[in-house]
């Protein structure tokens, strides 16, 4: 009985500290942010000078997932310091 409930506490606490890493790795550092924030130019800049169709949706595709991981990494808490 005992060696049941360690294991199950031991689990509960390995569950607990996993979610808590990897909310801590969802949060960019400054510098990833400026890259992230630096690709989204480069893309949106690139889909405003013109391409072809494949080209286009291309940049499109890249912008967006640049975006996404803007949001994930919690970018706008560094909103007044990105260039």
């Amino acid at each position: 009985m005992m060696l049941k409930q360690l294991f199950i506490y031991t689990m509960l606490m390995l569950i607990a500290l996993s979610s808590t890493m990897s909310q801590a790795n969802e949060q960019g550092s400054l510098q990833q942010c400026q890259h992230v924030q630096d690709r989204i130019q480069y893309y949106t800049n690139m889909k405003r000078a013109g391409g072809s169709a494949s080209q286009m949706t291309y940049w499109h595709k890249k912008r967006n997932e640049y975006k996404a991981r803007f949001s994930d990494y919690r970018c706008k808490k560094y909103r007044n310091k990105l260039k």
